[in-house]
C-alpha cells in the first residue's frame, strides 16, 4: 500500500470515529427519566412476593420476599409524565390502577394492598 493511500485510509477511519461520537451512542437510553418503587401487602399486611407491577402495559418488575419492586428508567417526555402502574398476583384480586406523576431524576412510591381472590 502507497504511503498517500495509507494516510487517506487512516484519516477517513478517525473522521467516521469522531462523527460517530459525535451523534453518541444510538442504543443508548435517550431522554429523561424516573423510578418507580413500592412495596405490594396483603390485606392483612403481609408482603406479596412474586407480584407483577406494571408501568403503562410496557414496563414491569417483581416483587421480592419483602414485596418490595424498584422500576427504573420510566420515560418522562418532558419534565414531568402520567403513567398507570398496575398489580397482579396469583391469588388475588387485581387492584384498580393508580395514576401517578412521574417526575424525571426522581423516584415516586407506588403501594398497593391486594385483597385474596
Amino acid at each position: 500500500m502507497k504511503p498517500i493511500l495509507r494516510l487517506t485510509l487512516v484519516s477517513a477511519v478517525a473522521a467516521l470515529g469522531l462523527a460517530l461520537a459525535a451523534c453518541g451512542n444510538p442504543a443508548a437510553p435517550q431522554g429523561n427519566y424516573g423510578t418507580i418503587a413500592g412495596i405490594v401487602k396483603s390485606a392483612a399486611g403481609q408482603p406479596v412476593a412474586g407480584a407483577t407491577v406494571t408501568v403503562d402495559s410496557v414496563l414491569n418488575g417483581t416483587t421480592g420476599s419483602d414485596g418490595k419492586y424498584t422500576i427504573q428508567t420510566v420515560p418522562v417526555d418532558s419534565s414531568t409524565t402520567t403513567t398507570s402502574v398496575s398489580c397482579h398476583a396469583t391469588g388475588y384480586q387485581d387492584p384498580p390502577p393508580q395514576h401517578v406523576t412521574v417526575t424525571s431524576g426522581k423516584q415516586v412510591e407506588v403501594d398497593f394492598t391486594l385483597t385474596p381472590g
